[in-house]
């Protein structure tokens, strides 16, 4: 089997040699160390890395999903531990300059009512000869070439509102202005759907991406009651498009603790979870109450990998009847952290091979690393 021959028979329950292999990247700060451990300074990104280990590949198809004509940047305040930005979103924010890679921290941002909407929807403008690249048939046929599974971004329908508006704006609005919220949900949804038709009727994929980190450790910013409301027929918009023209497979990344949504998810046609992070999720747990329906990617706890062995053997062996059991994917619950070790990755996808028959998986060039 190929990549997409393997990547179609998991998530369909259907025979397959083994079970699709990927990983989801990593820290800007963990391949640094690594080069520090064994791991030869050449491979420098995840780009470079990922074929040296021998993951199974993905090709994705991006579509202009967002705004036509951007925010001007511009920089407010900077010194040598920061600067304060106006990014292209109109969203003003510190984002720290020296030491580890963190998260900006977030003053203001420019959609805050009605009045500011006017200003953003203008930049979504419905316009396929600029949101679909002229070259589109090129790009599918090569990605198509690889025989790896080809993913077409779907977009967001609350995620970049939820950055536009902030946190807890976004949640006040529902309440504060409901109309409004599910215009702005309504006008991106319109949009995806006018892009993708195009793109669709010519060209098969074998899933769609969408993106909405809207969940923390302890739920999601809003409730079910309020996405049935407000975003479940706009999500059903893009599915059922999906659907028409052949790709039965959406996956939706969203962190945290994602349980109140999901089945609102799947009742909507999104029908793979990613990446589960455990600190919030439980792949198992979501199998128990979802059903086979709901497929898996993710849900490998990273923070077992920094531990040791023993920890990990653990971990890989909790998931392995979720694996045996099909329409999963197991790696890693986001990107790897720097206080993973190379040595301790390194076991991880031995012990990841071992326990889940990748026979095939050659792992002699990532091994000889241990050695020097």
């Amino acid at each position: 089997m190929n990549s997409r021959e393997r990547w179609n028979a998991v998530l369909h329950y259907k025979p397959y040699d083994r079970v699709f292999n990927r990983e989801y990247g990593y820290w800007d700060e963990t391949i640094p160390r690594w080069h520090t451990e064994g791991l030869d300074a050449k491979y420098n990104n995840e780009g470079k890395l990922d074929p040296f280990i021998g993951f199974d590949g993905m090709e994705g198809i991006s579509l202009k999903l967002g705004f036509l004509y951007p925010f001007a940047e511009k920089v407010i305040e900077e010194n040598k531990d920061y600067k304060i930005v106006v990014d292209h979103e109109n969203v003003t924010k510190k984002v720290f300059t020296g030491g580890a890679s963190s998260i900006p921290n977030y003053i203001d941002y420019g959609l805050k009512d009605r009045e500011s909407w006017k200003e953003y929807k203008q930049r979504l403008v419905k316009d396929r000869a600029k949101r679909i690249p002229a070259d589109i048939d090129a790009r599918v046929a090569k990605a198509k070439a690889t025989g790896n599974p080809v993913i077409i971004s779907a977009g967001s329908l609350l995620g970049v509102p939820r950055d536009l508006i902030g946190f807890e704006n976004f949640a006040m609005m529902f309440y504060d202005d409901p109309v409004l919220m599910e215009e702005i949900i309504e006008t991106w949804a319109d949009l995806i759907v006018d892009t993708l038709e195009p793109v669709l009727k010519k060209h098969a994929f074998d899933a769609a991406s969408m993106w909405e980190d809207i969940a923390f450790n302890h739920g999601p910013i809003i409730s079910p009651e309020m996405f049935n409301k407000y975003a479940a027929k706009h999500y059903k918009k893009i599915t059922g498009l999906l659907r028409k023209y052949g790709t039965d497979l959406t996956f939706l990344d969203c962190d945290g603790r994602i349980y109140d949504l999901a089945g609102c998810w799947l009742d909507c046609g999104v029908n793979i979870m990613f990446p589960i992070e455990v600190n919030g999720t439980d792949p198992l747990e979501l199998r128990k109450r979802f059903g086979k329906e709901m497929r898996l990617m993710g849900g490998v706890d990273k923070t077992k990998l920094s531990k040791g062995k023993k920890e990990i053997d653990a971990e890989l062996l909790r998931l392995l009847p979720l694996v045996e059991d099909g329409g999963f994917i197991p790696h890693v619950d986001h990107r790897c952290p720097p206080d993973v070790s190379w040595e301790n990755y390194v076991y991880y996808l031995n012990r990841k091979k071992e326990l889940f028959g990748m026979k095939d998986w050659n792992l002699d060039r990532v091994n000889e690393t241990q050695k020097k």
